[in-house]
C-alpha cells in the first residue's frame, strides 16, 4: 500500500516546527541569561546585593524615626538611636581623621557616658558631664602612659584627684575651697589613722590618730 504523500509532509512539518521550536527555546534562554548578566555587571562593584543610600531610617509603628544611620557631616559618618521622643540617646561616630567614639547622652543632649579611641593608639573611658569636662576619666595616652582623673565640681567647693604613671607613680589630690583637702588613710573599721592635709592658705599638716581618734602625732 501506497504511503499518504500529503500524511508525509504534514509529519516533516510537525519535526520541523519542533526543530523551530527547540531552537527559539535555547535562544530566549540565552538572551534571558545574558540580560541577567548585563544586570549583574552593571551594578556598581559587581554586587547586586549591596544598598547604597546616604542616610537610612529606622521608624516605628508611628513614622516616628527611631534609628539613623548616615553621614553626619561632609567625612564622617555615623548611627544614632533616638527615644520615643525624638532625642538622641546613644551615638556612635566615627570622625574623619578615622577615631571612633561612642557616648550615651541624657534627655538634654549632654554625654553621660562615651568610649573615644584616637588614631594613633590612644583611648579613654570618659563618665559624667561638666562645663569642663568629664568628671571621670580613665585614659591610656597615644604614647601608652594611663591616667585617672575624678573631678567635682559643686557651687560651693571644687576639687579633684589625678593620677598618673610614667617612668614613676605621682597622684595629685586638688582643692579649690576653704576646708582642707588632702589625703586620709582607714583602717578596717573605716577609722581614719592618718591624714595629710593642706589648708586654704597651702599649710601643710600631717597627723597620726589611734583608735579612739585621739591625734598620737601631728607635725608641724
Amino acid at each position: 500500500m501506497d504511503a499518504d504523500p500529503k500524511g508525509e509532509d504534514l509529519e516533516r512539518r510537525l519535526h520541523r516546527l519542533e526543530r523551530e521550536s527547540s531552537r527559539l527555546k535555547a535562544m530566549l534562554v540565552f538572551v534571558t541569561v545574558g540580560m541577567v548578566a548585563l544586570v549583574v555587571l552593571g551594578q556598581p562593584g559587581g554586587t547586586p546585593d549591596v544598598l547604597r543610600v546616604a542616610q537610612l531610617l529606622v521608624c516605628d509603628s508611628a513614622g516616628r524615626p527611631r534609628a539613623e544611620l548616615g553621614l553626619i557631616d561632609a567625612n564622617s559618618v555615623g548611627l544614632q538611636l533616638l527615644d520615643a521622643r525624638q532625642r538622641i540617646r546613644v551615638r556612635l561616630e566615627v570622625a574623619a581623621a578615622g577615631a571612633p567614639r561612642c557616648e550615651l547622652l541624657d534627655t538634654l543632649g549632654h554625654p553621660q557616658a562615651s568610649i573615644v579611641a584616637s588614631h594613633a593608639g590612644g583611648a579613654a573611658i570618659e563618665l559624667g558631664s561638666r562645663a569642663a569636662g568629664p568628671a571621670v576619666r580613665l585614659a591610656v595616652s597615644d604614647a601608652g602612659t594611663p591616667s585617672l582623673d575624678l573631678v567635682e565640681e559643686r557651687p560651693e567647693y571644687s576639687s579633684s584627684l589625678h593620677a598618673r604613671v610614667e617612668r614613676a607613680p605621682r597622684l595629685e589630690l586638688r582643692n579649690w575651697d576653704a576646708a582642707p583637702g588632702g589625703l586620709l588613710l582607714l583602717d578596717a573599721g573605716e577609722r581614719v589613722r592618718a591624714s595629710l592635709l593642706t589648708s586654704a592658705g597651702g599649710a601643710p599638716r600631717l597627723t597620726l590618730l589611734g583608735e579612739d581618734g585621739r591625734a598620737l602625732f601631728v607635725a608641724p
